[in-house]
């Protein structure tokens, strides 16, 4: 493997973890939103 592919999986890994950190956020945001939406109702 050479160090241009080490680079290239690195990035890989890393955009990744943007990924799954951004989906974990938006179902963060998803859940207080339906405490929000269910709370006001009563």
């Amino acid at each position: 493997m050479t160090t241009q592919e080490k680079a290239k999986n690195a990035l890989k890994w890393a955009a990744y973890t943007y990924v799954v950190a951004a989906l974990a956020s938006l179902a963060t945001l998803l859940h207080f939103i339906m405490i929000y939406m269910g709370g006001r109702r009563n």
